[in-house]
């Protein structure tokens, strides 16, 4: 199970995760003693994955000068669905206007 709350900033989502724990579930004691130290292994090592993949954010492919802006995450039937705010930057503002001859 792992626990996650995001943010959509800019282009970039952020998932800060907390509660990573993953449970190995076996029928008899002597299997139980050999799976316990594999299970934390598991939980350091899922912790590092996770760190290397959403450390800084995950970015979102926007357009150039497009961003999120009061950005919404949520979680439906284990996906995640960002909503929010998509405003132009004035880079993006200006390259609307030459775009459509202004």
């Amino acid at each position: 199970m792992v626990t996650i709350q995001g943010s959509a900033q800019g282009n970039r989502l952020n998932l800060p995760y907390s509660n990573v724990q993953c449970r190995i579930v076996t029928s008899n004691q002597l299997k139980q003693i050999l799976v316990r130290p594999m299970q934390d292994l598991l939980n350091d090592r899922l912790s590092d994955f996770l760190e290397g993949w959403f450390y800084g954010g995950v970015p979102v492919p926007l357009p150039e000068g497009v961003i999120f802006t009061q950005g919404i995450v949520e979680y439906h039937n284990g996906f995640v669905v960002v909503g929010g705010n998509l405003n132009l930057t004035p880079a993006g503002r200006q390259a609307l206007g030459d775009r459509n001859g202004r």
